[in-house]
């Protein structure tokens, strides 16, 4: 591993990874220096769930969807911070998923393997996230909505037929 001078003075891009999970699926979006690149939104798979053994579409499956939404952003944004030197702040309306982020071990079964998994891909990176930000629920439109892009339409009765991003990720990559 490589430490350099800017790397011990925090020098680099400030990341923000925020996220959200609904009981169905997943979404969040990347900010690179204040500035939103890339999001995602995705349904939890039935053998995601069998796994993490949540059941899909019940309260009962939050905790370990938020934590799952968490693992989810991190891998797919690594190359951003992975082996860099920058300032990563991870943000979710989900105290027990933040958890598993600074702790690494959580109770319940789905969070603990999320936590596990964690776990691994963070001992192999030269720096940890620098920053766990808690946002109230109302606050975390943007990633809400990503959560909710997925869901069935018989859990959402008044959702739109057309689905609209909003305003802030036109130009955005969806990943």
């Amino acid at each position: 591993r490589i430490f350099t001078l800017d790397a011990y003075l925090r020098r680099g891009d400030l990341l923000i990874i925020t996220t959200d999970a609904s009981p169905w699926a997943i979404g969040g979006f990347l900010m690179v220096n204040g500035v939103i690149i890339e999001y995602f939104h995705q349904a939890i798979s039935q053998a995601d769930a069998e796994l993490m053994k949540i059941p899909l579409g019940s309260s009962d499956a939050q905790q370990g969807c938020e934590a799952f939404a968490l693992l989810v952003a991190l891998r797919l944004w690594k190359r951003y911070w992975h082996n860099r030197r920058i300032t990563l702040t991870v943000r979710s309306d989900s105290v027990s998923g933040l958890t598993v982020v600074l702790k690494l071990k959580s109770t319940g079964e789905a969070p603990s393997l999320i936590a596990r998994e964690l776990a691994v891909d963070l001992s192999r990176t030269s720096y940890l996230p620098a920053i766990v930000e808690h946002i109230p629920g109302v606050a975390n439109v943007v990633a809400d909505i990503l959560s909710r892009y997925d869901a069935p339409v018989a859990a959402q009765p008044d959702q739109k037929k057309k689905k609209d991003i909003p305003p802030c990720l036109v130009g955005a990559t969806l990943r």
